[in-house]
């Protein structure tokens, strides 16, 4: 009996789930303390004691599906990239800080599987983004934009891009791309019309603060989510974008001068951080070349190695501006396709998920398609140079296999 008793006070002191909402809440805020990466580790960390404890304590063994036997060689690859690199200290914690963030993915996992915590932690994801969301329209129509990110050669009539509570844009345009279709999902699956109607501004306020940001990875990565989760949810939805994408073309015909010109820079080489991305490119290729099996974590090992391979002007580039090919500088060939299998597996437990139940179906819809989003994104930037942005893809990729068990 006092064996019982005792494992039962254990399980009430270790409420991981209380402490892993409050992380997702104060996600994009962490910004205004001295060293987020630590905090934002450090709570992750201990987070992940207290679900093995609770996991150690409770009755039965905890369930595993492919999902989860991709995600640890996922975190290990980051890992040993850190071990073995050119990136020396600074590369090693910053695989570590990896390594935990990543696997933040098993406490969400167990949090998801209970109705009532996975409704907490969507809530405070959406919370976070629509004051991130209002915070960037307020510093926009107050015209205290940054304007150090314009090239005012070609946009000078954009009047600058928001960043909200992070210090990059394109940061803060991943973070919205990522958490916006959940707003999409609660729209026609809130249990009121007030909360429809909440759902339905507060979808209009982040995507207006995603125009504001300025980013056209992060307009070309929340146009792949948005019509992903229209394919996706159902066959109403479905005839509604066919029959949508008529009157939205003729609408965006209509668009500021400022928006259609952006947009149509798209893929031009005379605007600068287009020309600029690809130099980088061409200079990040042939360093994967000469290091097929990666250079080893962190800022410090990319800024040793690649001045060698890079194109003249591009020296003093901090990353790939690609996520897949900033996996495979810093961790080679092997840890890409480590990360392609999760993908892979990821993929296959959603299309089991939609398969096996409609309870909490729009719900991993929308997380999917937010993951869609970030990968999109991903393929002309490298979205997770925020490490808060490598903590969000795996805690919103937990969702994903919700249902498969």
């Amino acid at each position: 009996m006092l064996k019982y008793r005792v494992l039962a006070a254990v399980r009430r002191l270790c409420l991981f789930e209380g402490l892993s909402v409050l992380l997702l809440f104060c996600l994009p805020f962490l910004g205004v303390l001295p060293s987020p990466t630590v905090v934002l580790t450090a709570g992750a960390f201990l987070v992940e004691i207290l679900w093995g404890i609770r996991a150690l304590t409770e009755d039965g063994n905890p369930r595993f599906g492919l999902p989860d036997a991709a995600v640890l060689p996922v975190a290990l690859s980051m890992l040993f990239s850190g071990f073995f690199g050119a990136g020396g200290g600074s590369g090693l914690l910053h695989a570590l800080s990896s390594f935990v963030l990543v696997l933040f993915w098993f406490p969400m996992r167990s949090l998801f599987r209970r109705e009532a915590w996975k409704k907490r932690a969507l809530l405070a994801l959406k919370s976070a983004a629509l004051i991130s969301a209002v915070w960037g329209i307020a510093e926009y129509v107050s015209g205290r934009a940054e304007l150090r990110w314009v090239d005012f050669s070609r946009f000078s009539d954009i009047g600058g891009r928001v960043c909200g509570p992070f210090e990059n844009p394109n940061i803060f345009a991943v973070f919205l791309v990522a958490v916006t279709p959940l707003f999409l999902q609660g729209t026609p699956e809130a249990g009121s019309r007030l909360l429809r109607v909440g759902n339905l501004l507060s979808l209009g306020a982040c995507l207006l603060c995603i125009v504001f940001t300025w980013s056209r990875g992060a307009w070309l990565a929340i146009l792949a989510a948005l019509i992903c989760f229209f394919v996706f949810y159902s066959g109403r939805t479905r005839r509604w974008f066919l029959w949508g994408a008529i009157p939205v073309g003729i609408a965006a015909c209509f668009l500021p001068h400022s928006v259609t010109n952006r947009f149509l820079s798209i893929g031009s080489l005379s605007e600068s951080s287009i020309n600029y991305r690809f130099l980088t490119w061409r200079g990040v290729l042939a360093m994967i070349r000469a290091h097929p099996w990666g250079i080893g974590a962190g800022n410090d090992a990319f800024a040793t190695v690649f001045p060698t391979y890079a194109v003249k002007g591009t020296e003093r580039t901090a990353h790939a501006h690609a996520l897949f090919l900033q996996i495979l500088i810093e961790q080679g060939v092997p840890g890409l396709l480590i990360f392609l299998f999760f993908l892979i597996a990821l993929v296959i437990s959603f299309t089991r998920t939609l398969r096996s139940t409609r309870a909490g179906r729009g719900t991993v819809i929308a997380a999917f398609c937010g993951i869609i989003g970030v990968l999109t994104m991903g393929l002309f930037d490298y979205v997770w140079y925020h490490r808060g942005m490598l903590f969000l893809f795996f805690a919103l990729a937990a969702t994903v296999p919700l249902r498969e068990e």
